[in-house]
């Protein structure tokens, strides 16, 4: 049951930090010369956290949907209930709440399930991660502790045991980062590094599916032997 909560927790998160953060720097990188930088970096990132949506739930109870969520899944797994399993907006944070690696990201991310799409609602410190560190270095300016502050809408599929999400927009501070940045980005996979990594590779094989419908997440296993 543990390996299982540890494969889902991973599987629906452990890619979506990384395409914000990777977002919110190449927003400044894409603009080339140091003063369209630091423009950019001044444009889409703020000098303060913006308030997202938080769990209410107290942990104890937050502990019995997230192990009834793994228990449900195992089931699926080994065929004695149906193969896939439905997440309602506050499962899914549950589920990010509890995942050992990324619930330190809990309070700057919030996921809404909403039509047949990923929301995401965000207020990250940049100055957490060593790539915003490195460009400050490498603008030899220091960039101090700015926030991406926004809403990502992905798209999030698997096919053949491969992970596919995929960046639709990224609203940030009012407005949609420019049309000639992001058709650079679009239809890349950006959970690439996901696919390669063996923990995720185990984790992905059991699963046959994952879709946003109807503003709930899908997630259709494979049975035991399949």
């Amino acid at each position: 049951m543990a390996e299982t909560k540890k494969g889902r927790g991973c599987l629906f998160y452990g890619t979506i930090t990384f395409v914000l953060v990777v977002i919110g720097v190449m927003a400044g990188i894409y603009f080339g010369a140091r003063k369209a930088i630091l423009t950019a970096v001044s444009t889409y990132t703020a000098p303060s956290p913006a308030p997202i949506p938080q769990l209410t739930l107290p942990p104890q109870e937050q502990n019995r949907i997230a192990n009834e969520l793994a228990r449900e899944a195992r089931q699926a797994i080994d065929g004695q209930r149906t193969n896939e399993v439905i997440l309602s907006e506050e499962e899914v944070n549950i589920l990010l709440e509890k995942s050992p690696d990324l619930a330190r990201y809990s309070k700057q991310i919030y996921l809404q399930p909403e039509g047949d799409k990923l929301k995401a609602q965000v207020s990250i410190p940049l100055a957490q991660f060593e790539h915003w560190k490195e460009l400050g270095q490498k603008l030899r300016s220091d960039l101090g502790n700015r926030y991406l502050n926004g809403t990502a809408f992905l798209d999030v599929s698997v096919t053949n045991g491969m992970l596919r999400l995929s960046l639709e927009d990224l609203v940030v501070n009012g407005q949609s980062l420019p049309a000639d940045f992001t058709s650079r980005i679009e239809g890349q996979n950006w959970a690439d590094a996901a696919n390669k990594n063996p923990d995720m590779q185990g984790a992905l094989q059991r699963v046959e599916d994952i879709y946003v419908r109807d503003s709930k997440v899908h997630v259709k296993f494979k049975r035991e032997g399949e």
